[in-house]
């Protein structure tokens, strides 16, 4: 069961005197095992929300293109090669630097999804400076197709952090044991 540390202070007055790691241990402590832990939402502060103004095919590859975006006062060209690249949308820009969700299959097995740093890098000879981003490179959703489209009236220029509506979706969230829940029908939900 997955429970989120948002909803849980929905139902408690959770005082922040301890952090999320600490609670975990706690609940595991005090209730049911806490198996996994993760932080959704983590790179929203490094993420601007930018608008792409042009978008030309790349000179060397037939599914890539040049997406020039905007946040407002600059403009940086990135290699992208979502299909639902398009003038006019805005979207989540990650720059070199940042932080973002990656997969990378390990022997033999599933695929698994792991931080990653952007660098500079030249892609089929042209250099991308940066990333947009879909909401599993922005750890948000498991699975995602093509680069988030924001709402019109998002702001340009500010990181998805500063945006209240945005800011909402991080959360650090439990993952519980269910096999120390199925003879606990006192703990099969949140409440």
């Amino acid at each position: 069961m997955l429970i989120s540390l948002n909803w849980i202070k929905d139902f408690v007055d959770y005082e922040e005197d301890m952090t999320a790691n600490e609670l975990g241990v706690l609940i595991s402590l005090r209730v049911a095992e806490v198996e996994d832990e993760d932080f959704v939402g983590v790179w929203l502060s490094q993420v601007k929300a930018v608008e792409v103004v042009k978008t030309e095919p790349h000179p060397n590859s037939d599914r890539l293109q040049l997406a020039t975006v905007s946040d407002g006062t600059t403009e940086k060209t990135v290699v992208c090669g979502a299909s639902n690249c398009k003038v006019g949308i805005k979207v989540p820009f990650a720059e070199i630097g940042s932080t973002v969700y990656t997969l990378v299959k390990k022997d033999n097995d599933k695929p698994e999804r792991v931080p990653f740093k952007l660098s500079p890098v030249k892609i089929r000879g042209v250099e991308s400076t940066g990333m947009l981003c879909s909401k599993f490179e922005l750890g948000l959703e498991k699975d995602s197709e093509g680069i988030w489209e924001l709402p019109q009236e998002t702001p340009l220029g500010v990181t998805m952090e500063e945006i209240p509506d945005y800011a909402k979706m991080q959360d650090f969230v439990f993952e519980i044991d269910n096999k120390s829940l199925t003879h606990r029908p006192d703990l099969w939900g949140h409440y």
